[in-house]
């Protein structure tokens, strides 16, 4: 039916859209059609009156929040203003709440932030998992590898009794093991 500017109560031009549906009472014809010139401009009076002094009340997330509130605000005070005079509103439904284009961008710019941080932070938590296993791979490789060449010493201690002592006295080195025993060299 109609668009109606408000602003809410945190400063935020609205425009809302109305629809009205209504016919008019059949016992009360005379009154419909003499009481009243323009109907429609006096259904949408009613419906600016109640938007004006409801959603200064709001900000702008409760008046969405609060659409189904209103426009029951609004079909009572339009149903009460309308019928003495032979008019039934069926039905009322607020068809969009719109703020000025400069406030949505301001909101379509913060909810593609948050998304951009949300993603930021996801892949950050993906780098630490990847490095995190990364790490435990290689901590894994490492003690299997030292493992195998554990054993491997150890093996050859057992076949070497010769080696065993110089493995215990500690002068086994991972690059090879340089024990000076007279003229013996083993690498």
């Amino acid at each position: 039916m109609g668009n109606t500017e408000c602003k809410t109560k945190d400063n935020v031009t609205l425009t809302i859209c109305t629809a009205v549906q209504y016919k008019i009472n059949k016992k009360m014809i005379r009154q419909a059609v003499f009481e009243i010139v323009n109907p429609e401009a006096q259904i949408q009076a009613h419906i600016d009156d109640v938007l004006r002094s409801t959603l200064p009340s709001m900000d702008l997330d409760a008046a969405y929040e609060a659409k189904e509130q209103v426009t029951r605000s609004i079909m009572h005070a339009v149903k009460a203003a309308m019928e003495p005079h032979g008019y039934e509103i069926t039905n009322i439904l607020l068809t969009d709440l719109r703020p000025e284009k400069s406030v949505l961008d301001a909101m379509n710019a913060i909810n593609a932030s948050r998304r951009q941080r949300e993603a930021a932070m996801e892949q950050g938590e993906t780098q630490k998992v990847l490095m995190v296993k990364a790490a435990e791979a290689d901590a894994e490789a490492k003690f299997f590898g030292w493992s195998g060449y554990c054993e491997n010493a150890q093996s050859c201690c057992r076949r070497f009794p010769r080696l065993h002592a110089v493995y215990v006295a500690g002068w086994f080195e991972p690059a090879g093991c340089h024990a000076h025993d007279d003229h013996d060299t083993i690498h």
